[in-house]
């Protein structure tokens, strides 16, 4: 390896050019490492989006179930309820049957939590991370009630 060894400057116009040469030296490191850390967190965020994507999918599947049962359940809760009533009236049970369950879906939210975990969440544009925050925000309503769900709907075959 040849090193270069630094002459002495005699003059002003030698001090800068060798000035100049190391400054523009480390302006295109800089700048490289810039490139570089800017295209690694476009990969990390284009990966992160397809991960909440096929999440969302999911969850937007699993709210599309729940509206199309969510009458067929309320209808069953008021028929148990027209059967209770007239046994506390008659002091008789009549046969119930089968009580039924409403769909047993969960609603996911671990990609969105790896995603904000490692800090990949932080190159999201602003706007659209605020609305992925209040989405999931929504995921984790819709998953404590639905927990809440299904224990009243066990303590109906407990009870």
């Amino acid at each position: 390896m040849d090193l270069h060894k630094p002459k002495p400057w005699h003059n002003w116009r030698d001090f800068l050019k060798e000035f100049g040469t190391i400054v523009l030296g480390v302006c295109v490191a800089l700048a490289a490492e810039q490139a570089v850390e800017a295209y690694h967190w476009g990969t990390q965020v284009r990966e992160a989006r397809a991960l909440i994507a096929t999440e969302m999918a999911h969850n937007v599947r699993q709210a599309i179930i729940r509206s199309r049962t969510e009458l067929c359940g309320e209808r069953r809760l008021d028929e148990l309820a027209a059967i209770l009533d007239t046994a506390s009236r008659t002091g008789a049970l009549l046969p119930v049957g089968d009580i039924g369950l409403p769909p047993r879906g969960y609603w996911y939210s671990g990609n969105w939590e790896s995603v904000v975990a490692s800090q990949t969440a932080t190159h999201f544009p602003r706007e659209q991370l605020a609305n992925l925050a209040r989405v999931y925000k929504s995921v984790e309503r819709a998953e404590s009630f639905n927990i809440m769900e299904r224990e009243a709907w066990s303590s109906l075959y407990a009870g």
